[in-house]
Parts: C-alpha cells; structure tokens; sequence
C-alpha cells in the first residue's frame, strides 16, 4: 500500500521523479505507471489504497485524459487530493476546486519552502516513517555539506581584514564568512581594499555568508554599531546568504523571543533578495547567565515558522563545556528531527579540527571559525597551536595537497604570516573533503578513529556514553 500516489502527464515525468525522491524516504510513494491506453485494475487498486494523491498540474496535464480520469478516481475513492502546480496554467475543469502548492521555479532543492509545506499537508493524511534524510546540499546544490565557512574579521586575528580576503581568494577557498561591522571606514583598516578583495572573491567564484557584525560590537565594546548601519553597508559588496542582526531580549520566555528573531528575519529580508538566516541565541536569566536547556525548545520554535536553509546557534551558548555542548546538539537535532524535513545546523564560531567531527556527529552541519588566521594546525594531530609554532610544522609542506602551500613554506621571499596561513588552508580543504566523504558515507565514527588523536576520541566516546549514534 503506497501512502502517496503521483499523478501526472508523461511530459512532467522529471519533476515527478525529483517529487518521488524528495519524498520517499518518508513515505511510500507510487509514481512510475502507464501513460498511454485505458486504466488497467492494477492502477485503480493502487489509487483506491493510496492515502492521498498528489497531482502535478500544468499545461500538458491539462490536456491529459488519463491525468483526468486519475483524479476522478480519487475523488470517486474518497482519497484527498493534493495539488502541486508547476506552471500558470488553470487547472482542468472540474479540479479547479482544488488547493495547491506552487512549485513554479522548482528544481529539486529540498529545503524549497513550497514542499515543506507540502510535506505538512501530506503528514496530515499519513504519518512518516522515518525521520528526515541528511541533506548532501543546500542553496539549490551550491553548497555542499557539511561546510566550513573560513571567517575574516576585524577582532584578534593575524591579518588586516582586506589581507585575509585576499589569501583566501589566492589560496581558492571555496567559502567564506564576512562581517558588516567591518564594511564600515575605520582608520585602523582598509576598508576600500577590502570591498575590493570581497568583490574580486566572489568574481573567482567564491561563495560569501555576510555576517551581522554583532560579534564585533560586542568584542569592541562599540555601541554605535545598529540595524540601520547594518543596512546600508549591506549594499557595498554581493554575497550569497546573510546571518539576520541578532540583538535581541533574551530574558524574554520562549514564545516572546522567537516571535522577536522571526521579526528581526524579517526586517532584514526587506533590504535582501537573498536568504536571510535565523541567529538563535540562548535565553539568559536576570544575571544575565545562559540557560542552556532552553536552547532546543527555542531552535524548534523558530525552525517551525521560517523553515531557513540554515539555523545558527553561537557554540559557547551550547554549554560551559565540550560535553555539554555536543549534548545540547544532539537534542535540537532530535527536536528539528521531528519536523517533516530536514533543518541543517549551522555552529557560530567553531573551527577547531578536534570539535567538529563530534558536532557533526550530534546533528550539525555547518560551522565558521576564525581558527586559520589565529592558530596554526598539526596537520598529523589535528590539533591547533600558538600560531607563530608553525616552524615545528613547516616540514608538513610536503603533504601539502595545494601547489600554493607547497610554494609558499619552500620560497625564502614569501612572508611568514602567509606561509602560516596557507598552510592551514591547505589542511581544512583536506579535512573538510574527507569529512563530507565519511559524513555522506555514514562513517563519521571511521573519521574520527582514523585522524584524531586516540586518547582524545577514545576519552570523548567514553563521557558520552552512548549519546551519538554512530
């Protein structure tokens, strides 16, 4: 017995198949039939059984007699049919009666906002059977995952911000996070190199998360940094997502403040045409502590009503610990895991090696650090150090998968800082292809036995008892 039956004109056979994928793992569903001749028994049993029927609308199904008669067979079964219209045209007369979903610029991105609503309607006549599916991509398959967003910024880093751009840019680095706060002219910087190199990245194909610079204010203690500045510096560079201006109340109750960060979305989506994601931020009692338990509730609140390609959370307001941290993941991801699709997880600040293995493992998906251009990293370790050690690393030259690495530890003119840098950023390319391989594979427990240290995954698994499922 299929829990959904796919009607459609042979001519919209692609989408039906993309359809068939998005669901099927949640559902049973029936699509692949006969197109031409006369209903045979084996059709109209399967539509009888079916739960519902969804049926693709458009020009050419219109004009099909067996689409018709395929919908009057439902509504003679009593099935509940649910519309999903992929052009403008009028649905056939005599269905005309019936809801819709638009599905007019589809091309099988699963976080389009039309099939989670889908997905709602058909959870009301049939459960799922399993919980969402991992996604592989988000951004209509433009980004894979999971990613790491190498970040740049103003605050205690090794390199001026527009120097940084450009490393990145040099080196290819496939994404990157940058902050509005530091599109603003300041003396200590410069700002119109560093719009250039922003202009320059994203031109070489880059792809730029833009940040609310809320992170700035608050390390540089700068008060005039507000939602209107945010706005009109917004305009100075192109990029591809953008991080919402995350100053809320956060001694507010659960309903209050995620009604606020649903608003401040929306506020800055005005000014966008590109997606704008949800910063979720711990809610704090009267003395201003985190309280951490509340944080999975808070997640699911406002995945629930913005259904956003990625939802951040800061990771120091998981808990005060690793343990603490990666358990709260794996309770919001237990949480969204309730939804009909599946929500990635983007972790604020967090680009140590060690840590994100373990994260992805508890359910997240995403990450941004500034972690290249403060430490330096063990590539045989894993582990991050005071960044001007990397002359004990300096010999790693020679596993170096990027020409720019290998050149820059072994040209005497090249500075120390970029051959520094460019050797951490010819590990997180390593280690981040790697990690989607085991991520996709489902071998993330593989991953970490084989590249971290094993007193450190062997204490960690330990402490955690069970509480990953891998």
């Amino acid at each position: 017995m299929a829990d959904i039956f796919i009607a459609y004109s042979s001519k919209n056979e692609s989408i039906a198949k993309k359809l068939h994928d998005c669901l099927a793992h949640q559902w049973d569903v029936f699509y692949d039939y006969y197109t031409v001749g006369d209903f045979t028994k084996f059709i109209e049993k399967e539509i009888k059984i079916s739960k519902c029927l969804i049926a693709i609308f458009s020009e050419q199904s219109k004009e099909s007699p067996i689409f018709r008669h395929e919908l009057s067979l439902a509504q003679d079964f009593g099935i509940p049919i649910l519309g999903l219209k992929i052009d403008e045209s009028n649905n056939p007369i005599g269905f005309r009666s019936i809801s819709y979903c638009k599905f007019l610029d589809w091309d099988g991105e699963l976080t389009y906002p039309e099939l989670n609503e889908l997905r709602t309607r058909i959870s009301k006549v049939a459960s799922p059977k399993s919980t969402p599916q991992r996604l592989k991509h988000i951004i209509s398959n433009k980004m894979r995952l999971p990613i790491l967003f190498q970040s740049v910024s103003s605050f205690e880093t090794q390199l001026p911000t527009h120097e940084a751009v450009e490393a990145l840019d040099i080196f290819k680095f496939p994404s990157i996070l940058v902050s509005a706060y530091d599109l603003e002219k300041r003396e200590e910087y410069n700002q119109k190199e560093f719009i250039k190199n922003i202009v320059a990245y994203k031109e070489g194909g880059g792809v730029i998360l833009l940040d609310s610079g809320c992170y700035e204010k608050y390390r540089n203690k700068n008060k005039s940094w507000c939602r209107e500045k945010f706005h009109n510096l917004i305009k100075s560079i192109p990029y591809d997502l953008m991080f919402c201006f995350d100053e809320y109340d956060l001694t507010k109750d659960i309903p209050e403040l995620s009604a606020e960060i649903i608003e401040s979305v929306a506020k800055d989506q005005e000014q966008t045409s590109v997606p704008v994601l949800p910063i979720i931020h711990a809610r704090t009692n009267k003395n201003g502590e985190y309280i951490f338990d509340s944080l999975p509730e808070l997640v699911l609140e406002v995945a629930k009503r913005l259904s956003p390609s990625l939802i951040a959370i800061p990771e120091r307001e998981l808990g005060d610990g690793l343990l603490e941290r990666i358990k709260n993941i794996v309770k919001i991801r237990e949480l969204l895991n309730t939804l009909f699709y599946y929500q990635p997880i983007h972790i604020l600040g967090t680009g140590d090696p060690i840590v994100i293995p373990f994260f992805i493992a508890a359910g997240a998906d995403s990450f941004d650090g500034l972690e290249w251009c403060r430490k330096v990293v063990d590539r045989e370790q894993h582990r991050l150090h005071h960044f001007h050690h990397f002359d004990l690393f300096a010999y790693q030259a020679e596993c170096a998968g990027s020409s720019v690495a290998r050149d820059a530890t072994n040209h005497e003119d090249v500075k120390f800082i970029a051959k520094a840098i460019f050797h951490n950023l010819d590990f997180y390319t390593d280690f981040i292809s790697k990690l989607r391989i085991s991520t996709e594979n489902g071998n993330i427990r593989g991953f970490i036995t084989e590249n971290l240290p094993k007193p450190i995954w062997d204490e960690l698994m330990n402490k955690l008892n069970g509480t990953l499922k891998i």
